[in-house]
Formats: C-alpha cells, structure tokens, sequence
C-alpha cells in the first residue's frame, strides 16, 4: 500500500529517509532551502524561516510529516529562529486533513542531568543551555499544537563526514578524564533506521508514543570510548595530548529501550561497531 510522506529538512538524515520510502513506491515530496535531485521524491524550495516561502505546503495533504531541521549556526539565534519560531512557520502552513503521524527529531540535549543518572522518556528535562532550551521549546510547542506528533531525542550523531572524534584522536589529542562524561551516540545509518521505523509503524497503524530517545545500546564514558579508538587506529592513547575539549554532552545516561521495545535493532549497538566506519568513505544511503 502507497503512503504520502512529506519530509521537511532534506539533508542528510531527512534526504536518506525521503529516498528510502520513495524506493518503497510512497508518494514523498521533500523541502529544503536549495532544491537537490532526490530520485522519486518530488522537490520543493522553502525557507522555514520564511513564513511566506512555506504557502506551497497548504496543498500538500500528506499522511505522515518529518520534520528534521539544522539550525546553520551554534547560537540562540539561529536555534530560535529555525527550531522554535521555523516549527511555528511550518505549523501555520501544513495541510493536516490527512495527517497521521508527524515525527520531528529533537536531541537528547534537552537533559542536562550531570550526574551520570539512567535517563529514560520519562525523566525530567530542565536544559540550561540555549540549545536544549530551544529544542525543548519546540517539542513543547509541537506536543500543544494537537496534532498526532512523536518527538525523537537523538544523541550525538556520528559517521562518515561526522568524524570529530577521529579527527581529533589523529591530531593527537584525547578528552580529559575529570570531570566525567558519559558519552550518548547514535550511528548516522541507525538514525535513519530509527526514523524509518517509526514512519513504518505509524503508516501500518502501530500507536507511538509521544517521545523516543534514539542513542545506541552503549552510553560509555568519553575517555573509555577514545581509549579504545585510539588503540584501533594504533595510536598510543598514553602519548595523546589531554584537553579540556567540548563539555556540551554532560554526564547522563540516556536508554534506548523505549526504540528496542518497539522493534528496533541496531545496525550499530555500540562505539564499537560504529566508529570504525568513519574509516570508509560513505554508509548507507
């Protein structure tokens, strides 16, 4: 059976799933900033940030809605302007007759419990960056609009072209120990995977629930992770440089078992299996 999507954000995430469900004989239309040629996905150019460019969506009846948004700059700015006050635009301009299920993709940014607690859908969310409050702000917004949405907080994306962490272990530098940090990732290719199981799952019926964390089944401390790269790329891990580095992630364990209870199966379980693909040249598309 055919099922119209329409995907907003067709960058590498939203693009991967347009593609995908376009190869299963759905009918898909993508919007992005710069139209790019998706093979059976027809192509629409809208910025969300403009509210006018957004009209053309009003005759779009889609049954299901992906909403994968980058905000094009680490500032509360740019996060206001394309996660809070763009999700209003698109919510104004969205055809809903039809609408089954929208799912939109948030971030496990929204906790920033930094004692290194088990996290799960219901644990509270009180972000004190501007990050995870916008984020917040937009699920909050998405969950009073009354439309059939599910939220999915996805922890650090990593992959082929997401390799932070090889670049930095191969210029001789390792996070330091203290303070503690637990490490939340998610494969690039299991993102997808997530988003396409969920968009399935509604398309055949299948109740979700209001919110997902989407990270692996291994939240391990960054030092533990790099140790073990680095002896895979033999390196010595003793001789890396150790820095301060980047802090965003805090120290909490989120559990994915909400996603493995609905169905999912990783394709990358943990850091293990995921990050020697950095190596490659591309995942699946």
């Amino acid at each position: 059976m055919s099922h119209s999507l329409l995907v907003i954000g067709c960058g590498d995430l939203g693009g991967a799933v347009a593609r995908h469900c376009a190869s299963l004989g759905w009918d898909v239309t993508g919007l992005r900033r710069s139209v790019i040629d998706i093979p059976g996905v027809r192509m629409l150019a809208a910025d969300i940030t403009d509210a006018a460019s957004l009209q053309p969506l009003r005759d779009i009846a889609a049954e299901l809605v992906l909403i994968v948004l980058t905000p094009g700059g680490f500032n509360d700015e740019r996060y206001r302007a394309v996660y809070v006050d763009g999700l209003a635009h698109l919510l104004a301009n969205l055809n809903t007759s039809r609408l089954r299920r929208l799912l939109w993709v948030s971030s496990t940014s929204v906790f920033d419990q930094d004692d290194g607690s088990l996290l799960d859908e219901n644990s509270p969310a009180h972000p004190s960056g501007f990050s995870g409050q916008r984020l917040l702000e937009a699920e909050q917004l998405l969950a009073h609009s009354g439309l059939p949405s599910t939220s999915v907080r996805f922890g650090g994306i990593y992959g082929p072209g997401r390799d932070r962490l090889l670049q930095q272990l191969r210029s001789g530098r390792r996070s330091a120990p203290t303070p503690p940090r637990i490490s939340n990732r998610i494969h690039r290719d299991d993102a997808v995977g997530i988003l396409q199981l969920l968009l399935q799952r509604a398309a055949d019926g299948t109740a979700l629930a209001s919110l997902y964390i989407g990270v692996d089944t291994a939240p391990t401390p960054i030092a533990e992770v790099e140790r073990w790269f680095a002896n895979y790329l033999q390196l010595d891990y003793a001789q890396l440089q150790q820095t301060q580095g980047e802090l965003r992630g805090g120290n909490k364990h989120c559990s994915s078992a909400r996603l493995q209870q609905l169905g999912y199966t990783f394709i990358y379980p943990t850091y293990r299996e995921g990050l020697p693909t950095l190596l490659i040249d591309g995942s699946l598309q």
